[in-house]
């Protein structure tokens, strides 16, 4: 089998229709490719396969990024020095662990203890394998000026081929295609009339806001599936009752996930891991935290 990392033949600059106005982040932003299709192209065959399954076929997307990276294959020293900040909190995070006796953290708060960890990465393989057959990796695998996050590319590639886990094509895009299409001008397409199922940790006031957020993006309705807040790779859901009743399905579960999208699969629609965007949706404020979640013409109704 040819080594995932050797299956990467271009790098191309990330910018896309509607996102004009996007800041260059970080010294520069540019995305690992499986092909030396212009990236442009690439995106637009991405979001036209994931909307054209809305309603009709199952079609997971699993994002992968530094939080998922860690806890695959472990803290990896940078190519370029930590920032301060980063290293004390990388600092408390061991202290919690090793001295106070807790379960070891992921980068976003979900928390497993080390008796679970085997099984939770366990589950994690068999996640990410399943998406990889059935559906799309969006993976960070990015170029920035800064370099930041270089230094897993060939840890984690390696961890896909240890458990022959290819990517091709048809199963990686780079990570900020999932954002730009959830965020960006062809979001009408996702979500005008659709019928939305959201599973995602929740009390009342998320569920107020998230629903009148995709109200406001044109959903015809929007349902609601609770996980946990920090243990969502091990959660069992049940979709029966949403069988026949949505047309696209999105996750905020953190690393877990993966977990979750598997589960998905009864219902037949695109189930998507849409992460901040969710949490866009409740403070829109965060769009200004990463590329891609502003696009040019809510970036102009906003000015």
């Amino acid at each position: 089998m040819t080594r995932n990392a050797a299956r990467f033949v271009s790098s191309q600059p990330l910018q896309l229709e509607g996102f004009t106005q996007q800041p260059v982040p970080y010294g520069g932003l540019s995305a690992r490719l499986l092909s030396d299709d212009a990236l442009p192209r690439q995106f637009e065959s991405f979001a036209s396969r994931i909307v054209a399954a809305v309603g009709r076929e199952y079609l997971p997307v699993y994002r992968m990024s530094d939080g998922e990276f860690i806890f695959m294959v472990g803290w990896q020293r940078p190519f370029v020095n930590e920032p301060l900040l980063l290293r004390f909190r990388s600092w408390m995070l061991r202290i919690g662990h090793h001295v106070l006796r807790r379960p070891s953290p992921t980068m976003w708060g979900e928390a497993y203890a080390d008796s679970e960890r085997l099984a939770a990465i366990q589950r994690l393989e068999t996640a990410v394998r399943h998406v990889a057959s059935r559906g799309i990796l969006a993976i960070y695998f990015m170029r920035r000026g800064d370099r930041w996050s270089e230094e897993f590319f060939e840890p984690v590639t390696s961890w896909l081929d240890d458990r022959r886990i290819e990517l091709t094509p048809a199963n990686y895009v780079p990570l900020y295609f999932a954002y730009a299409l959830m965020n960006g001008p062809r979001r009408t397409e996702l979500y005008s009339g659709r019928r939305i199922l959201v599973v995602t940790h929740l009390n009342p006031e998320r569920r107020t806001a998230i629903e009148r957020g995709l109200r406001m993006e044109g959903a015809a309705a929007v349902k609601f599936l609770p996980v946990s807040a920090s243990r969502a790779m091990f959660d069992d859901i049940d979709v029966a009752p949403f069988a026949g009743r949505v047309d696209l399905a999105l996750v905020a579960a953190g690393i877990g996930s993966a977990n979750v999208l598997m589960q998905l699969e009864p219902l037949a629609v695109p189930s998507i891991d849409a992460g901040i965007t969710i949490e866009c949706l409740i403070d829109p404020e965060r769009r200004l935290e990463r590329p891609f979640l502003l696009d040019d013409d809510r970036r102009g109704r906003t000015s």
